[in-house]
């Protein structure tokens, strides 16, 4: 039977059945492999990163020495921790937004890979720029986002108590 899901309806079929408990190893194996894969690939680059960020004064000396090169991200905001060729990236830009201008961070043990970043300027979300019209266009926009919450919990509790019964399929 299709499913409510809130904004749409959702018809599912069920492909498999396991029974509960641990997965024999055959059937994990693969999974378990990679995961293990990336963790120790991910602390290699985090030892190899640290011990060079130590002799080096400046991202374009530890590219160097790296043989890699310092990318530029732009437009990153905390709401979408995404860099581009990297994906999500949360500990990344949470350590790019946690610096001041100019400053350089140690070495960040993201999901897909290890990153040094220096955040070169904020924009947007100064205590300077917070006038008492910019607040009150906040304030106006939360109380709004609450609202439509309140309704759509209410309209769910509706949902989920009515007693109604569907012909449609009987009727179309």
């Amino acid at each position: 039977e299709p499913l409510d899901a809130g904004t749409g309806f959702v018809v599912v079929r069920l492909l498999d059945t396991r029974d509960a408990g641990v997965a024999p190893l055959d059937e994990a194996r693969s999974q378990i492999e990679s995961a293990v894969l990336l963790e120790k690939k991910r602390e290699v680059q985090v030892a190899r990163l640290g011990e060079t960020l130590a002799g080096v004064p400046s991202l374009t000396g530890l590219s160097q020495a790296l043989d890699t090169e310092v990318r530029t991200q732009q437009e990153i905001s905390l709401s979408n921790p995404t860099l581009t060729g990297y994906g999500s990236e949360p500990r990344a830009v949470g350590a790019m937004f946690g610096l001041q201008p100019g400053q350089r961070s140690g070495v960040v043990e993201g999901q897909n890979a290890a990153f040094v970043v220096r955040t070169v300027r904020l924009v947007g979300g100064t205590e300077a720029e917070l006038t008492d019209e910019v607040r009150a266009q906040l304030r106006e926009q939360v109380v709004q986002r609450k609202q439509q919450r309140v309704v759509q919990a209410w309209l769910a509790d509706l949902r989920d108590r009515a007693d109604v019964e569907d012909y449609r399929n009987e009727l179309l």
